[in-house]
């Protein structure tokens, strides 16, 4: 929900929220990137949980500064 990169445990209920990271500019993924985030992209190891954040993190929205 509202572009925020989160990990669950097991499938995506919000009771089994593990940990949000950082929000995604949904507007910049490619409809395949998008559609593996609704659908939720299973991970089973570090190296996988690394590759996953580390994908998505060249996504996120940057901060407007109020000047």
């Amino acid at each position: 929900d509202n572009g925020i990169l989160t990990i669950f445990n097991g499938r995506p209920y919000k009771s089994n929220i593990i940990h949000s990271f950082f929000q995604i500019d949904v507007g910049k993924l490619e409809s395949r990137k998008r559609e593996e985030l609704i659908k939720g992209i299973p991970i089973k190891t570090k190296d996988r949980y690394v590759e996953v954040l580390e994908t998505f993190k060249t996504y996120t929205k940057e901060e407007i500064e109020a000047g």
